[in-house]
């Protein structure tokens, strides 16, 4: 069976369904901000999602596998792993401020989720994937691009297609370590509305109790060690039904892994409701 005949992108998991009731929602939000349950939800949805994680598990192995000739050989200070799905323009942004980091040498790969090529710059630090099929999956994206890149580089950041690094953003990150200790470190993050508008920061100190009660670490703040990342959640997580792959992803690597927070402000988030990956958080 080839990559693009693997089901990967059921359109709604059936043990979602009743957790998009809105009696649930409400009592989901009790539950998960006020008795900090959220570890115990996503446990329940790995058991009844098991199926759903065995395919996407098996399809991004055998995608990374057959994309791999793609990346370059040779080794890199970091690497950046952006997943997109029909946003040109503003992907085209976000590879940008990769580019525009001022420290080291890095590797940017962006992983197509089946849709549209977008149009990037012409450099050859810039690797463009494109997926068999379109998997509406965000953890599974950013896994591929792990696969492909993890053993090529030092340190490893995530972006999504509509955000953008500030150029001081790994920087900050390389310097907040200390050498030897692998660890994951996250910045502050000003969410923009897409007037331009700042609505709001995220610059939360380190607490994991606090985490089990509320997410506060996005994704592309973070920057892991590649010798210690991990991959991220393959769960479909309907709206107001679970926490994103974000939140998951951090409260399972602070088990093994001492987090660093970085209080500058390295990351412009777009609050785009329109966003296709805004719609898988």
């Amino acid at each position: 069976m080839s990559p693009a005949e693997v089901p990967v992108r059921p359109v709604r998991p059936w043990s979602q369904h009743w957790l998009r009731m809105a009696p649930v929602r409400a009592l989901r939000k009790v539950a998960f901000n006020g008795f900090g349950l959220m570890p115990a939800a996503e446990a329940l949805q790995a058991r009844l999602q098991s199926s759903i994680d065995g395919r996407g598990e098996a399809y991004e192995a055998v995608e990374a596998y057959r994309l791999a000739p793609s990346v370059p050989l040779g080794h890199h200070a970091f690497g950046a792993v952006i997943a997109t799905y029909n946003r040109s323009t503003s992907c085209a942004e976000a590879v940008a401020s990769v580019l525009d980091q001022d420290t080291g040498d890095g590797l940017v790969v962006v992983v197509n989720d089946g849709g549209a090529v977008p149009l990037l710059p012409d450099d050859e630090r810039v690797v463009l994937v494109s997926l068999s099929q379109h998997t509406g999956n965000l953890g599974l994206v950013r896994n591929v691009g792990i696969r492909l890149i993890r053993d090529r580089v030092g340190l490893i950041g995530f972006l999504d297609d509509d955000n953008t690094w500030l150029p001081s953003h790994l920087r900050v990150h390389a310097n907040a370590r200390t050498p030897g200790t692998p660890a994951l470190s996250y910045s502050g993050v000003e969410v923009v509305d897409t007037r331009g508008t700042v609505v709001d920061t995220l610059d939360r100190p380190w607490s994991r109790r606090q985490l089990r009660h509320r997410n506060f670490v996005d994704a592309n703040s973070i920057v892991v060690d590649a010798q210690s990342v991990s991959l991220f959640s393959r769960l479909h997580r309907a709206n107001l039904s679970m926490r994103k792959e974000d939140w998951e992803y951090v409260y399972r690597l602070s088990v093994r892994l001492p987090v660093i927070q970085i209080a500058d402000i390295t990351v412009r988030y777009l609050r785009n409701p329109a966003s296709y990956l805004t719609d898988h958080r």
